[in-house]
């Protein structure tokens, strides 16, 4: 699901034709072969990286299932997966009894479901638990974090760049903070400091939703499933499941 809210601005126009542009069969399959390779090097780094520190954040290799409600559905699937299958992906095609078979959760909905793709190798996390337990692991080895702050712009003089760093609590001074290098990874703000030293990112921010709930009396799924009938991914972690799936574009950032 998808909700976009058209406004009068340059970023989200140019966002949208650059889309469109991309929006096709080739540019598909090379992102496609892009992701995986990400995915496996994301791989390789954080799975060892959770069990040599013991991170708790609901870790499993339990697999994904994406479940498809017709069979035109299923067979667009099938040709990716023996697209992926030349670029070293692990899937099966699975039909609705496999599907429940491999999944019991999903006994209820079975007659919604004509099959699915199945990769065992697939896993999941709690992002955020990761991410709390990485800083404090960081921090113990030296990193120093400098929360509570805002990066406002770079400032360039000849080869030397330097952050402008202002004090959010209170709006005091800004002061600077200058390195040999920088990482910039603030999501849907990052083409602002961007631009303050010329480099263009098309990035729009989307606003998504989730929720994460604890079934009473019901199975807990064992993989991540994707129901692409409604475009709802269920994850689980722990006695939990998390439920996403809704996009929006144009929204309002903070409400």
């Amino acid at each position: 699901p998808l909700k976009l809210h058209p406004r009068i601005d340059a970023a989200q126009w140019r966002w949208g034709l650059a889309f469109l542009r991309v929006a096709n069969t080739q540019a598909a399959r090379a992102t496609t072969k892009a992701l995986l390779a990400l995915a496996e090097l994301s791989r390789e780094f954080i799975e060892p990286l959770i069990e040599g520190e013991g991170i708790d954040c609901h870790f499993t290799r339990g697999g994904k299932l994406v479940v498809y409600p017709d069979r035109a559905s299923l067979d667009v699937a099938r040709a990716q997966m023996h697209y992926q299958a030349a670029l070293g992906s692990v899937q099966r095609l699975l039909d609705a009894d496999a599907c429940v078979l491999q999944e019991p959760a999903l006994a209820p909905y079975r007659e919604k479901i004509v099959g699915g793709i199945w990769t065992p190798g697939e896993a999941a996390a709690d992002c955020g638990a990761f991410c709390e337990q990485l800083a404090r692991l960081l921090a113990e080895r030296g990193v120093a974090f400098d929360f509570g702050r805002t990066v406002q712009r770079f400032d360039v003089a000849g080869t030397t760049v330097t952050a402008a760093l202002a004090v959010a609590s209170d709006g005091g001074p800004v002061t600077s903070l200058r390195a040999d290098a920088y990482v910039l990874a603030n999501g849907a703000d990052a083409p602002a400091l961007g631009a303050s030293v010329g480099i263009a990112l098309p990035i729009l921010p989307l606003k998504g939703y989730s929720i994460t709930v604890k079934p009473v009396g019901g199975l807990l799924p064992r993989a991540s499933i994707t129901d692409t009938r409604r475009k709802v991914v269920f994850a689980p972690l722990g006695d939990a499941v998390r439920v996403a799936g809704f996009i929006e574009i144009g929204a309002h950032p903070t409400s």
